[in-house]
């Protein structure tokens, strides 16, 4: 059998939640049958944890679209990359890949898949819309959408599309809780077992809502014990800089300042044990087009507490593993947290119900068969 080697193309070096999907699918691919390797068009998390998976990893020359020079030299590079590792199949991870995978393996005649994890943005002005339409024009050979809500998007704006796929991302049950140590979180955090912990798990920016939730756990006065809040994530990329001072700051204005802890982005087996530690998992995000915090927490069998934001209400919606909440209501969040602490039998079951609906309908597994499925019919669809 003919070992398929696939590029995996990604546009940052953080580790965010197409990242997390990216490196599901390159974990779970058999080796047997599939040689993965990665390019990033920056440095950062995504290259040591790729390089800590064995999986060899370039970073390509620094330089931005709106630079044409240095944009063709990362171009240029991108091709050696496939000429010199025999490449078979670009995975172009993010909705603005495409334009670097299909310039760069065009000539070799090389195919691309393209993963999309969020909906066509038409607000955009000036040169990001150039792009835009500059990738109306070009072809994957397969596109993956990754919820529902994104395909919609896509076929609306994207009428010569091709072959697609919808591809909901998942999660590793058994991994979550597989080694996973409660007391050993809360002694890192300094919390006793009888404190509530309201986890929130997403990089520390004003649209992943901390600020409402954090006004939501000021107005829990009657709750006893107070609860925690354990903000994880890594800092704002792009924008926001200052939001994670900001953030801080409001702590020690309303009285938290002891109990919210700021604990930055964790290794897998850290986080695993913030799952186990964890009362509740809240994702107050003000727009998510999935949400994979939600299903890891569901996983974990925490009950979770999400607002109406398309992703995470598509995924909580009738599994009974927890509330909806309207986007930037702090009272309505407050309420919900107030519910889900006064009552812990109910929250107990809604944690049961919640891991059940993830394993029946986001089981990693499914999501890497599916994906290899693809490439399957990519390559062969190449080979005649």
């Amino acid at each position: 059998m003919t070992k398929r080697r696939i590029l995996f193309l990604n546009t940052m070096g953080i580790v965010g939640g197409q990242e997390v999907v990216m490196l599901d699918i390159v974990r779970g691919l058999d080796r047997l049958r599939y040689e993965p390797f990665a390019a990033t068009l920056r440095p950062g998390l995504l290259v040591d944890t790729l390089r800590a998976e064995r999986v060899e990893t370039r970073v390509l020359p620094p330089h931005r679209i709106r630079q044409p020079l240095k944009f063709a030299a990362a171009i240029a590079a991108l091709t050696q990359i496939l000429v010199r590792e025999r490449i078979d199949l670009v995975h172009c991870n993010g909705d603005v890949l495409l334009l670097y995978g299909v310039l760069a393996a065009l000539p070799l005649r090389v195919p691309c898949v393209w993963h999309v994890y969020e909906p066509v943005d038409t607000s955009s002005s000036g040169f990001n819309r150039l792009v835009y339409h500059a990738q109306k024009r070009l072809r994957a050979a397969w596109t993956i959408f990754g919820t529902a809500a994104v395909e919609e998007s896509y076929l609306r704006y994207y009428p010569q599309l091709g072959p697609h796929t919808p591809v909901m991302p998942g999660v590793d049950v058994d991994a979550v809780r597989r080694g996973a140590d409660p007391l050993r979180a809360r002694q890192r955090l300094g919390v006793s077992a009888e404190v509530p912990l309201l986890l929130a798990i997403g990089r520390v920016q004003r649209s992943k809502g901390h600020r409402e939730l954090l006004e939501a756990v000021a107005l829990l006065d009657r709750a006893s014990p107070q609860p925690h809040v354990v903000v994880c994530g890594g800092p704002p990329v792009g924008t926001d800089a200052d939001y994670p001072a900001a953030l801080a700051e409001l702590a020690r204005a309303r009285g938290l300042a002891e109990r919210v802890h700021f604990v930055g982005q964790v290794s897998d087996a850290d986080k695993h044990d913030l799952l186990s530690a964890a009362t509740a998992l809240v994702h107050p995000a003000h727009y998510e087009a999935f949400g994979i915090a939600v299903i890891e927490g569901m996983a974990a069998g925490r009950p979770v507490i999400v607002t109406d934001a398309i992703g995470p209400k598509s995924i909580v919606s009738g599994s009974g593993g927890g509330e909806i909440v309207p986007r930037r209501d702090v009272p309505a969040l407050a309420s919900a947290l107030e519910r889900l602490l006064s009552d812990p039998a109910k929250a107990r079951r809604a944690g049961e119900l919640g891991q059940a609906h993830v394993q029946r309908h986001y089981d990693r597994r499914v999501m890497v068969k599916r994906v290899a499925e693809i490439y399957d019919a990519v390559l062969a669809s190449r080979g005649r």
